[in-house]
């Protein structure tokens, strides 16, 4: 039977509502702080550069609280800070004659982030799959930087390596829009990793964030992980 648009809105309604209360139940606030130079040509550019050093600051504050992890690891996922700390507040902000200064509370998904940076026991298994073709959707933004971000994950979480068969992903991304009597904006993205003509695994997450890009960078981040696990097992 067909659904009509509000049947629609309130399934996406309760979709989001679910992610919302998982996100929360999963993540910890950290705090950190950035500034950045003014410019009299972009004057609205030094504050998104120092937001943007803040809420590194705060991805940095919560890998300070691990161990045994991983120095590459850690190299690469703060290259990609912004998937992992989408869901920000700004708690204060200074203006100075020259600088802008802002402090932020960031929600990040401190288990993920263990699993994502923990060095992994020594072992003589090895991935079955390696780096193959990726079709990638437009709507998840550039295509080589989204193949780069899932294949960074996929190798850190030792879902692909050097040598086995190729992997092919399919990339789908969905734009959901802004959340109803909320500042976030949600995404979702399903990735599926074929190989020699079957599936093999699949990632989907609906990830939450103060704005569309930064919702759908932490989707893909969450979606390569939790396909990255599932290849893991596979060795």
């Amino acid at each position: 039977m067909a659904r009509g648009p509000r049947v629609w809105r309130a399934l996406l309604a309760g979709v989001i509502a679910a992610g919302l209360a998982g996100r929360d139940a999963a993540a910890e606030p950290f705090v950190g702080q950035g500034s950045a130079e003014r410019s009299a040509k972009e004057p609205a550019a030094a504050r998104t550069k120092a937001i943007a050093r803040a809420r590194k600051a705060a991805l940095q504050a919560a890998l300070a609280t691990l161990t045994k992890t991983d120095k590459a690891a850690r190299t690469q996922l703060l290259r990609t800070s912004d998937a992992w700390t989408g869901a920000y507040r700004v708690l204060a902000e200074r203006d100075g004659p020259d600088t802008i200064s802002v402090e932020v509370e960031v929600d990040i998904d401190l288990a993920r982030l263990t699993k994502r940076v923990t060095v992994a026991a020594p072992s003589e298994l090895v991935p079955l799959f390696s780096i193959g073709r990726a079709t990638v959707a437009d709507s998840c933004g550039v295509a080589g930087d989204v193949r780069a971000r899932i294949n960074d994950e996929l190798i850190a979480l030792g879902g692909i390596g050097s040598g086995g068969q190729p992997l092919e992903l399919t990339v789908r991304c969905t734009a959901m829009g802004a959340v109803t009597n909320t500042t976030q904006f949600a995404a979702r993205v399903e990735l599926v990793g074929t190989a020699g003509g079957r599936t093999q695994a699949l990632g989907d997450a609906t990830a939450f964030a103060v704005d569309p890009q930064a919702a759908m960078a932490a989707a893909i981040g969450q979606a390569a992980g939790e396909l990255g696990t599932k290849l893991a097992r596979h060795r």
